[in-house]
């Protein structure tokens, strides 16, 4: 049976024909057994009906709701935060970036980099600007330092000789 419905749903990708998803997974999703190894094929039926509604048929909101389900941080909160930055909703993917910047080290240097893009696309110069400086100082080892400085300098900002925290 899985087998079978992956081809199905390989031949509807390779078509680009997203809308079918939804149905054939729910298909999929009803004949597959309970067990151990079913629970592990629901998964990732979760995890394929998640990425559909986010990345072919946008549909964010549902999107979001499966990935919250999911709960396997921190892919599913980048994968939210995406989400409701397409939703345009600021609010809440800054708090999404904001739990990846302090609740995980190995992401941290690049959600302090979205940080700081949300607030530059939000024309929140000010905040970018600190946001900026602040990636100078916390991540002066990262590559997303090379792009806080480049940022500083297009705001015409002073950024060498320690004048980082300079206005």
């Amino acid at each position: 049976i899985e087998r079978r419905f992956r081809l199905h749903l390989s031949m509807l990708s390779h078509e680009r024909k997203y809308p079918e998803y939804p149905d054939v997974l729910d298909e999929f999703e009803k004949k597959t057994p309970n067990s151990t190894e079913g629970i592990e094929t629901k998964n990732w039926i979760r995890k394929t009906r998640a990425s559909v509604y986010h990345h072919h048929l946008r549909r964010y909101d549902e999107a979001i709701r499966i990935y919250h389900a999911i709960n396997s941080p921190p892919g599913t909160l980048w994968n939210i935060q995406d989400c409701y930055g397409r939703l345009r909703k600021w609010k809440e993917q800054l708090q999404m970036l904001t739990e990846l910047e302090t609740s995980f080290p190995k992401e941290a240097p690049r959600a302090a980099q979205y940080i700081a893009m949300v607030f530059k696309k939000q024309k929140m110069d000010k905040q970018a600007i600190a946001k900026c400086r602040s990636i100078m100082k916390v991540y002066r080892d990262h590559e997303v330092s090379s792009w806080a400085h480049q940022e500083l300098e297009k705001y015409g900002k002073a950024t060498g000789g320690g004048l980082i925290d300079e206005d």
